[in-house]
């Protein structure tokens, strides 16, 4: 896989994030069964937002250390970064330390200013376990995975790409 491939996958998420909240928007739960769809559809958003966010900066890790686009993304081992210490892994703070340490300055991932409590705290939180979430989340963040909250999170894992994909 090369790096390029990265950014690529940050927009099949993002397009199937608009997909899953046009549908939500579109679907007023009255039933208790509708209710538990929509709140599934809820942690599909917020589990593949989190996805635009990761792909987008591991990408932007690749652009802005001038990586050989046609070097396998697994051979990384430059700048002191290595695929299996800073990419391989889903939890944010392992890469996006890496990534302000080439370029900072960037929305939620670490300008929180203006950004609620909550989605920081649902930002922070966010690991590749959440698909098994169902009905139940962590205890970090219970409570906070709203629609309300879960939709500032993708706005802002969007910008997060667009301005990325921009270097």
């Amino acid at each position: 896989m090369q790096y390029k491939e990265y950014l690529n996958s940050a927009r099949k998420h993002q397009y199937t994030c608009e997909e899953i909240l046009k549908c939500i928007k579109s679907n007023s739960a009255t039933t208790s069964q509708e209710k538990v769809k929509q709140k599934q559809l809820i942690f599909n958003l917020f589990y593949l937002s989190g996805y635009i966010i990761e792909c987008s900066v591991k990408y932007g890790i690749y652009h802005l250390i001038s990586y050989d686009r046609n070097k396998p993304v697994k051979e990384l081992n430059q700048n002191d970064l290595t695929f299996d210490r800073h990419i391989k892994v889903h939890k944010f703070e392992r890469y996006t330390d890496a990534f302000n340490k080439l370029q900072g300055g960037y929305k939620l991932i670490d300008n929180t200013k203006d950004i609620s409590p909550e989605v920081i705290q649902i930002y922070k939180n966010w690991d590749a376990e959440v698909r098994y979430w169902f009905n139940q989340s962590n205890m970090h963040v219970e409570g906070k995975i709203t629609l309300k909250n879960v939709e500032t999170f993708y706005k802002l894992a969007n910008e997060i790409m667009q301005e990325i994909q921009r270097l």
